[in-house]
């Protein structure tokens, strides 16, 4: 018996069944279906690429400007550009996943001819 306020315990086949009909949109669209797993997988890159970017405009530009009290130019001219690099980076994965999605989803409830 699960514990007060848990989630009940899913039915067995669950999964199975969720796998079955992922295969079968796999199957049907596999351009897009590729189109959506790589825009995931760029979103997931560009996440981490900015924590690294941040970190080092951190390091390189935000703190030897605070320490010697003026900021070059140039340094922040690429931290502009490398911010604006990823932020691009990642709204293509946002788009590409995201229109992929829509696609197989819309391609999903379309009428077959055996129905």
């Amino acid at each position: 018996m699960p514990a007060p306020g848990s989630p009940p315990p899913v039915p067995p086949g669950v999964i199975r069944r969720g796998l079955r009909i992922l295969w079968t949109g796999v199957r049907e669209e596999p351009r897009i279906f590729a189109i959506s797993a790589t825009g995931s997988a760029l979103f997931a890159l560009t996440t981490i690429g900015q924590a690294y970017v941040f970190g080092a405009i951190t390091e390189r530009v935000i703190v030897p400007g605070i320490r010697d009290g003026n900021a070059p130019a140039a340094g922040l001219a690429l931290a502009f550009l490398a911010i604006l690099g990823m932020t691009t980076l990642k709204i293509i994965g946002i788009l590409a996943r995201r229109l992929g999605a829509g696609s197989c989803s819309t391609a999903s409830r379309r009428p077959t001819a055996s129905a």
